[in-house]
């Protein structure tokens, strides 16, 4: 029982020379596309591991397509964000090729009404009388869990999902946000 035990716990040693593709310190770059049933985005990052997760930063892009009620038009709202937050790693597989991550991120940014113009005078100017600002600040946090998976040594698939609370908006939050992307480990 007592080489059982020694053998185990060498074992258990050796083990974390498998995980070298998210050992602490490790750096990492990606890219995403996300949506959310009134919009479509990207989003790139770069980040560092640390031993239980990864530290990130980004910058998002989400175009939301939202109908104003007074007109009945399609009225454009993109958000250009900032954001930083941490992951958690939950669970993973012995070798770290498959992860499961929870965290969350705080984000800074700003919405643009009718960027592209697609609007007409008296639409936009009705908007404009009834509140809406034409480029608010636009701020909140955004609880996440991630899947990564490694489909080659360096390189990662990663599937997320996101449920941004924003304020400073005239919508509270882009409600469930799915993102799907890669990412790079160097």
């Amino acid at each position: 029982m007592k080489k059982l035990l020694i053998i185990s716990f060498l074992f258990c040693l050796t083990a974390t020379a498998a995980a070298q593709r998210t050992a602490n310190g490790e750096r990492l770059a990606y890219g995403e596309l996300n949506w959310t049933i009134s919009s479509v985005g990207v989003g790139a990052g770069m980040g560092l591991y640390t031993v239980y997760g990864y530290w990130f930063g980004e910058l998002t892009f989400n175009n939301r397509l939202e109908r104003d009620a007074y007109s009945l038009e399609e009225v454009y709202y993109p958000r250009l964000c900032v954001a930083g937050g941490y992951m958690y790693r939950i669970l993973n597989d012995h070798r770290r090729t498959i992860n499961f991550y929870g965290g969350g991120d705080a984000f800074l940014g700003l919405e643009f009404l009718d960027l592209y113009h697609s609007l007409s005078s008296p639409v936009r100017e009705g908007l404009l009388v009834n509140g809406y600002k034409e480029m608010p600040l636009v701020y909140g946090f955004s609880p996440r869990a991630e899947l990564e998976w490694f489909a080659l040594p360096y390189v990662a698939v990663i599937l997320n999902i996101r449920f941004p609370v924003s304020f400073g908006s005239k919508f509270p939050g882009l409600g469930m946000e799915i993102g799907l992307g890669a990412k790079y480990n160097f």
